[in-house]
């Protein structure tokens, strides 16, 4: 019936839920014990960038236009991982911009940035959203259905490359 069909479905969206969160506790579990290392290979940025977005972009109904600017082709970095940072916050980009808003995606030969004129993220907020579990409006954020993880996971990504994480925002202009 209609209704089993509704009932299954919810099942199914609530396994796959669970299954995403577990999945990203051992990541960071795996990072905390020194067992996340890059294998690192030269990659081609667009490719790498492109398939992020459109992993992403099939998550969400409608989005905000993307923007490349690309001063590179390729970087020396584990492909894989690189793609989970990137979709963690190309999501992060898309959940808090609206339509008719803009993410633009920077790629130097020492940075990836992420950009985008969303909503943006209070003062306040700033030196915790890197904190496991931490949401910035638990409620919003429930309802979209984030953890509070994605930020802690491009951090253990970045380390691993040497690297680390800056986030910058204006409330109400957006976040970089």
């Amino acid at each position: 019936t209609d209704r089993s069909r509704d009932y299954f479905r919810r099942i199914n969206q609530a396994a796959d839920r669970t299954t995403r969160l577990v999945e990203n506790l051992l990541f960071l579990a795996r990072s905390d014990n020194g067992v996340l290392v890059a294998n690192r290979h030269e990659t081609d940025i667009a490719e790498l960038i492109q398939g992020a977005v459109d992993e992403v972009g099939a998550s969400f109904t409608s989005h905000p236009t993307v923007d490349y600017h690309f001063e590179v082709q390729t970087l020396h970095l584990d492909g894989e991982l690189m793609h989970r940072a990137l979709c963690n916050l190309i999501s992060n980009a898309y959940r808090h911009t609206p339509e008719s808003g803009m993410v633009t995606i920077s790629v130097s030969q020492t940075a990836i940035c992420v950009q985008d004129n969303g909503c943006g993220i209070p003062e306040t907020h700033l030196p915790h959203v890197q904190e496991r579990f931490y949401r910035v409006d638990a409620s919003r954020s429930r309802k979209a259905g984030g953890t509070g993880l994605g930020l802690s996971i491009v951090q253990s990504i970045a380390a691993a490359h040497g690297g680390d994480v800056t986030i910058t925002s204006i409330e109400g202009a957006g976040t970089t």
